[in-house]
């Protein structure tokens, strides 16, 4: 048994107890939902703050809302939270469509919703108890199971695509040939060429493909960014970043199979968001090579379980990615640290230090690292939105995007052949 802990808004802590995910069965959770206590149920967007404010202690989160129930083993791991669904004797455990749900809850949903320019006008999904749920929370009024509907509804002007990464290239480019406007999902597409024929679809028919890539908005990122844009970490040269979500036992039940099958592996569902980071802060050097190596814990998997790689400029800085969620270890492992000739700097959280008549000093400015991703959420999708009543380009492009899938096909090229590759 592991004992799982929940805040309220004001951080009240109250705590239950469950089996571990494998052993989680209807019984328990009617248990839970029986017992559990009234402050025990919060919204899911305090998940988030209470991530942030915990995301070393690597304890995992239940929030009950409704009939259903929330557990996240990792901070904002898109692709790691479990959704569980209690209605009569239908469960369904982490399902396909139960990233997307989850996801579009807290990055999208509530703040189109808030937006005073966007009609949230419909939402779909091949499960209909979650439409309907997410419909009647944000008052959507049409819900389509069918995606050919949504694209033919003439009424719909924009898109916004939370699906998983294999369906985000087939979604966007029908999406784009119906004139919609796009807001899609990192990975763009699950290889390059897939990813070109989005750009070229979107150029041809004049029409906005934006990837979402919600961590460059995160003012963490954006302060560090500015520290390092202005010299004051000197010249940088090298940056290291992981992302080692760890359990306490590997199981590949079948439902666990279908999601790390669909999801195209570790380091495109990990390692590109971390390279996003790294490639925005290392903002104007050009990727020159790349060495890659994979690992495959289970074979009928047929994706990588852990990743790593090595990453050479143009300039000769050096930046490495780590990525794994099936480590034997006891906690999760988030960071991204980059050091220059005068100083260096990390996050998660937030920490600059410089060198300053031979001494270390911190620098850190002070920001609200409580709602870091919250924020970026919320910048994310006011960019989305007003960029559609302007010409302007947003700060974010479909070109960012591509050099994302460039280097992610360099990335699986040079694992395939154990060698280095150009970029």
């Amino acid at each position: 048994m592991r004992r799982l802990y929940n805040s309220s808004v004001h951080t009240k802590f109250v705590e239950t107890t469950i089996p571990e995910f494998g052993e989680v069965d209807e019984s328990s959770v009617c248990e839970i939902l029986a017992d559990s206590p009234e402050e025990f149920k919060c919204e899911l967007a305090d998940l988030m703050d209470w991530h942030e404010e915990h995301s070393d202690d690597n304890r995992r989160v239940v929030i009950i809302e409704a009939d259903v129930i929330y557990v996240s083993p990792a901070p904002m791991a898109t692709g790691n939270y479990m959704v569980i669904i209690e209605d009569e004797s239908t469960m369904d455990i982490e399902g396909e469509g139960v990233t997307v749900f989850v996801h579009a809850q807290i990055a999208h949903l509530p703040f189109l919703k808030k937006n005073k320019k966007c009609n949230l006008l419909a939402i779909c999904d091949n499960d209909l108890r979650k439409i309907d749920y997410l419909g009647t929370k944000y008052s959507i009024p049409r819900r389509y199971q069918d995606f050919q509907e949504i694209v033919e509804d003439e009424e719909i002007e924009a898109l916004v695509i939370a699906t998983p990464s294999y369906l985000h290239a087939p979604m966007a480019v029908a999406a784009l040939k119906y004139g919609k406007e796009i807001l899609c999902e990192t990975p763009m597409a699950t290889n390059l060429r897939e990813a070109r024929e989005m750009v070229r679809v979107a150029k041809s028919k004049k029409r906005k493909l934006i990837p979402a890539m919600n961590n460059r908005l995160r003012p963490d990122v954006q302060v560090l960014r500015k520290f390092i844009k202005e010299g004051e970490l000197g010249e940088v040269y090298y940056t290291k970043t992981g992302w080692l979500i760890g359990t306490s036992e590997w199981i590949l039940s079948p439902d666990r199979l279908a999601s790390i099958s669909s999801s195209g592996g570790a380091f495109l569902s990990l390692g590109v968001h971390l390279l996003d980071i790294a490639l925005f802060l290392l903002a104007k050097r050009q990727a020159k090579t790349i060495f890659a190596s994979i690992h495959i814990k289970e074979a009928e998997a047929e994706v990588e379980d852990t990743a790593m790689c090595t990453i050479s400029f143009d300039d000769e800085t050096l930046l490495t990615i780590e990525v794994g969620w099936s480590l034997l270890f006891e906690k999760d492992f988030l960071y991204c640290n980059v050091f220059g000739n005068k100083g260096a700097a990390l996050l998660n959280p937030l920490k600059i230090q410089k060198e300053l008549h031979s001494e270390l000093v911190n620098v850190t400015p002070t920001i609200a690292q409580k709602k870091i991703y919250k924020t970026s959420y919320e910048l994310q999708s006011q960019y989305f939105v007003d960029c559609l009543f302007s010409k302007t380009q947003p700060p974010i492009t479909c070109d960012d995007g591509l050099t994302i899938a460039q280097i992610t096909e360099a990335f699986y090229t040079s694992a395939r052949k154990k060698q280095l590759v150009r970029i």
